[in-house]
C-alpha cells in the first residue's frame, strides 16, 4: 500500500543510558519493540552535559560505570529469562520482561 509505514524503522539518536534505571529502560525499549513489530534500534550514549547528570543527581564521573553497568543489565534482561544481579549502582533479583 503506497504510503504505509509498516517497513519504517525507529531509532534512537542516543538515549544517555547513566541517567536511566536498566530495567524501566529495557522494559521500555521492550515495549516499544512490540508495538512496531520488531522495528527499534535503540542507541546508547555516555552523555556529557553537567547540567544533565545534575538534574538526575548523577555525577559525571560516574558516567562511563553506570553507561557499561546498564547496557549488560539491558542486555541480559533482553536475552535471559530471569536476571539477578548485584551492581555498584543497581541490584534486582529474579527480573524478567513480560
Amino acid at each position: 500500500m503506497p504510503g504505509s509505514s509498516e517497513r519504517i524503522g525507529i531509532a534512537t539518536a542516543g538515549i544517555v543510558a547513566p541517567l536511566y534505571h536498566p530495567v524501566v529502560l529495557a522494559e521500555t525499549l521492550a515495549h516499544l519493540d512490540v508495538l512496531s513489530g520488531g522495528r527499534v534500534t535503540a542507541g546508547f550514549v555516555l552523555g556529557y552535559r553537567p547540567e544533565e547528570f545534575a538534574l538526575y543527581g548523577v555525577t559525571q564521573p560516574e558516567r562511563v560505570a553506570r553507561f557499561e553497568e546498564c547496557l549488560e543489565l539491558v542486555t541480559r534482561l533482553w536475552t535471559e529469562d530471569e536476571v539477578t544481579y548485584d551492581g555498584k549502582f543497581t541490584s534486582i533479583r529474579e527480573a524478567y520482561l513480560s
